[in-house]
């Protein structure tokens, strides 16, 4: 090697540095183009995990606690780690929608049965819901090429989904970015929304500074991957609180230009939380 080729390769080694350290965005792993003009879910949403113990599984109790406290979507859970639930069918999906009630499936995903998950997002996406959302969390942070197989991931998903245009994909990554070095936060962004997990209870802080350090967080993390910025429609906590801290973290969200959250979860949700939720809806707690 010459003196001015060693000169060139030090330089750009020196300018890939920089980069890395000022949070240039230097990955190939580009997330694919979203659709800006796709319906999202907006409103008052709630995860449900089991679908049985969510007032007995009655179908059409849930659809009259969701019309009477505000519930606009649900995100049911479909499978997890790429086995199917037979909870989640085609019928509960149209009778859901027909009553005016968004409706997707969640699964916890893990990056070794990928494959098999794609099936699962295909099921849902078939049953005729809106939406699918991944619950990808600490197995993403300890495999090489995290990005990399997060994003072919996605793609995979964009593929057996391609027959309706109109469905959306999401995620609901970690709160706190800073916190996650390892995760594939730029690799999961091809999706459509991102519902952060923004718990307070469980990180011991108010819904306040929870959405303080998320939105901080997030708006570096967007900085270093301009191209991965998503709509947010956070995730919040509705057991281990209480009512007046889930009015002020939709306050918080809806200060934040955000159209809606999503609560974890349903089946757990005590009694004097749905009282108090009755006759309001989303950032709405008048009953205007």
């Amino acid at each position: 090697m010459g003196f001015f080729d060693g000169l060139l390769d030090n330089v750009s080694k020196f300018v890939a540095s920089v980069s890395e350290q000022v949070g240039e965005d230097t990955s190939s792993d580009s997330p694919v183009i979203v659709d800006p003009n796709k319906v999202l879910p907006s409103g008052r949403g709630f995860y449900v995990w089991r679908l049985e113990k969510f007032v007995g599984g009655d179908v059409g109790k849930i659809i009259e606690r969701c019309h009477d406290c505000g519930v606009t979507w649900l995100a049911i859970k479909c499978g997890n780690v790429g086995s199917p639930w037979k909870q989640f069918n085609p019928e509960l999906v149209k009778t859901l929608k027909d009553a005016g009630i968004a409706v997707g499936g969640w699964s916890y995903d893990v990056p070794s049965v990928v494959d098999k998950q794609v099936e699962v997002v295909k099921m849902v996406c078939d049953a005729g819901a809106d939406f699918y959302m991944t619950d990808s969390e600490v197995e993403w942070e300890h495999i090489s090429n995290a990005d990399k197989v997060a994003a072919d991931y996605i793609n995979k998903m964009r593929s057996v989904t391609a027959s309706r245009p109109e469905f959306v994909l999401g995620s609901a990554p970690w709160d706190a970015p800073a916190g996650h070095p390892r995760y594939p936060f730029f690799g999961l962004s091809g999706v459509d929304f991102q519902s952060c997990q923004a718990y307070w209870p469980e990180h011991g802080l108010s819904p306040e500074k929870t959405m303080q350090r998320c939105l901080k967080q997030w708006s570096d993390l967007d900085k270093k991957h301009p191209t991965a910025k998503r709509p947010h429609l956070e995730g919040g906590y509705s057991i281990k609180t209480n009512a007046d801290q889930m009015r002020r973290f939709e306050k918080l969200c809806a200060d934040a230009s955000q159209a809606g959250v999503l609560y974890w979860e349903a089946s757990q949700t005590r009694n004097d939380i749905w009282n108090a939720l009755k006759g309001t809806s989303f950032n709405n707690w008048n009953g205007e």
